[in-house]
């Protein structure tokens, strides 16, 4: 199915996108809106651990900076949890840049219908 633009219309999917940097989180944020994603944004990694539990998204977007430490915790503790390991999570790295474009979302989407 196909928006009247040509773009896949992608089922209302949810995503959540964990960032500390909110002009980052709404670049990224309305990357997804605009193909068709429900995107739920948080910066905190506990809300973030709650939101996947409740949420179930299709894929978790997870920006970690270049120590990336402060992550690893929620990492762990999605992959502990049997009602969020299943969840793919995509590491973006911090700061402004194009990971989105460079991950190639629209075969990501694909692969999430």
């Amino acid at each position: 199915m196909f928006a009247r633009s040509g773009r896949p219309i992608v089922a209302q999917q949810n995503v959540l996108l964990v960032d500390d940097d909110s002009s980052v989180a709404t670049l990224h944020r309305r990357k997804l809106e605009a193909r068709g994603y429900r995107v739920v944004t948080t910066s905190d990694v506990d809300v973030a651990l709650t939101l996947a539990r409740q949420a179930q998204p299709r894929i978790i977007f997870l920006t970690v900076d270049r120590l990336g430490s402060e992550r690893s915790p929620f990492l762990q503790a999605l992959k502990r949890d049997d009602n969020t390991r299943h969840i793919p999570v995509t590491v973006l790295p911090a700061g402004h840049d194009h990971s989105l474009e460079r991950l190639g979302l629209s075969r990501v989407g694909r692969e999430l219908l």
